[in-house]
């Protein structure tokens, strides 16, 4: 689309949440769009991992715009 002339926008929207998880312990969480249920234990470990998986998503989503 960017190359037909048309300008190309993403947005994401995030919680504050989801930028800064506070969980602890042992949580059930659900998918929004499926509904579907994971039951996990988060801790120091699983927030870590998460923020790398998130940055990861920005940077590939980065590369989506520049491209």
């Amino acid at each position: 689309m960017a190359r037909d002339g048309h300008d190309l926008v993403l947005v994401q929207v995030l919680a504050p949440e989801e930028l800064e998880p506070d969980f602890d312990g042992d949580v059930a969480l659900r998918d929004a769009e499926t509904g579907d249920v994971v039951e996990m234990t988060i801790d120091d470990a699983a927030i870590d991992a998460y923020r790398g998986r998130l940055a990861a998503l920005f940077a590939e989503l980065q590369v989506v715009v520049v491209v």
